[in-house]
């Protein structure tokens, strides 16, 4: 997920937001295993005991809502992004307040506050609806009118270049749907292949 090399030379505090979720709590377990110090962001609800039974620091908010993400970014030094709107379905609105919004509220948080911001993104900024076969990661991203995709791009093209942050990193992930979701599907009780 993330360099060796740049673990040890990360600095000690870390924030991640999407922590209860299957890439950021892997992320946020693989740090603690490195001895980094870790802050976890979670929606009001969501289950943290995981986090918890890791030790971590673990603050409620909900980065669509600025005011519930006050002081997230003192003394951090690194923030992870994993945070925003998952699903392939929805209105364009929903979209841009949990991706977009939710992104700019961040950045603003932390900004004259953090070092390294790391922006996770995902391989929909390329574009959907198109096979990927043969794109680099240093082709043009590009909306498509879909909500998710378009949010993405729209952050990577205004908000990623802002705020004073350096360097900062945009990884485009593309989530083993299956490992992933299994874990969730055991926990509900819908057994292997459930849809």
């Amino acid at each position: 997920m993330i360099l060796r090399e740049d673990v040890a030379a990360m600095r000690t505090n870390v924030l991640v937001t999407g922590a209860a979720g299957c890439i950021g709590f892997a992320l946020v377990r693989a740090l603690v295993a490195r001895r980094v110090s870790v802050r976890a962001l979670a929606l009001p609800g969501e289950d943290i005991s995981k986090l918890e039974s890791l030790g971590v620091e673990v603050r409620r908010g909900d980065l669509a809502a600025s005011e519930s993400i006050r002081g997230l970014a003192d003394r951090i030094d690194t923030v992870f992004y994993l945070g925003g709107r998952v699903t392939d379905w929805g209105k364009r609105r929903i979209f841009y307040r949990d991706i977009y919004e939710a992104t700019k509220n961040l950045l603003e948080e932390s900004g004259g506050k953090v070092s390294r911001f790391v922006y996770v993104s995902s391989i929909a900024a390329f574009g959907m609806g198109r096979h990927l076969r043969g794109v680099r990661e240093t082709d043009p991203i590009r909306k498509t009118g879909h909500p998710y995709n378009d949010a993405k791009c729209d952050v990577e093209h205004q908000r990623a270049l802002s705020y004073g942050m350096d360097p900062r990193i945009i990884l485009r992930v593309c989530a083993d749907a299956a490992r992933c979701a299994a874990p969730f599907h055991e926990a509900h009780g819908f057994g292997h292949g459930a849809r």
